[in-house]
């Protein structure tokens, strides 16, 4: 009766709301907290079959409506409940790393800066290991590389290794804790800008000179943050 989608990506055809939207009550919980101006945040051909997108505000709701096919008719305000899993939990245990995937710049919004800084960062982890590193990578990023030749299979398999063996890492999407409990965030990951803020802990982001331009919110958020 009700199907619930958490990321509008890789849908199987049948599956996916075009499908069952004839029969069932569907509806999109976002898995993230839209940041970015790319068309794939609001018009792609799931977006027009959905019954339901969560949105976090009306400013939001405001900003993709008039570039959607059907006006944003389905957007659904209802705040972000992910940001309520968050905040400073006055424990500073952990520098974290949470490289991005889009290390194609020609196809991607660029935000990686994984090709200039990942063997950067890990170095530098591994020269100051007092400071009790996390690797936080995005789940896309593994087959970015290999898919964009930038590693050899077993370059990337030690190359994930050697953070596993330096400090904890983090594959999963249960990283709440984490970021409650840690000291600083260095990334150039695009929901993580929102999702840290609420630690009111400090972060630098790593920038790409070349990625797709932010939305407001993610303007504004940035501009609290350190830039490298």
């Amino acid at each position: 009766d009700i199907i619930i989608y958490q990321h509008p990506w890789y849908v199987e055809t049948s599956q996916g709301p075009v499908v069952c939207s004839k029969f069932a009550l569907t509806a999109y919980v976002p898995y993230d907290i839209p940041t970015t101006t790319m068309p794939s945040e609001y018009n792609l051909r799931f977006y027009q079959y959905v019954e339901n997108i969560y949105v976090i505000d009306k400013k939001i709701k405001d900003f993709y409506a008039p570039l959607m096919n059907n006006k944003g008719l389905n957007l659904k305000i209802t705040g972000a409940p992910t940001l309520e899993m968050i905040k400073n939990s006055g424990e500073n245990k952990y520098v974290i790393y949470a490289p991005h995937w889009s290390i194609n710049h020609e196809k991607t919004m660029a935000y990686s800066t994984f090709k200039e800084n990942g063997e950067f960062i890990l170095k530098y982890a591994q020269t100051h290991p007092e400071l009790n590193w996390i690797f936080k990578p995005h789940s896309m990023l593994r087959k970015a590389i290999l898919d964009n030749n930038f590693m050899q299979e077993n370059e990337v398999d030690e190359y994930y290794s050697a953070w596993e063996k330096l400090g904890k890492a983090c594959y999963d999407g249960d990283y709440y804790k984490l970021f409650n409990d840690s000291r600083l965030l260095i990334t150039d990951c695009s929901t993580f800008l929102i999702e840290y803020l609420a630690t009111q802990k400090p972060l630098i982001r790593l920038v790409n000179h070349k990625s797709k331009p932010l939305n407001f919110l993610g303007d504004k958020i940035i501009s609290q943050y350190y830039y490298a």
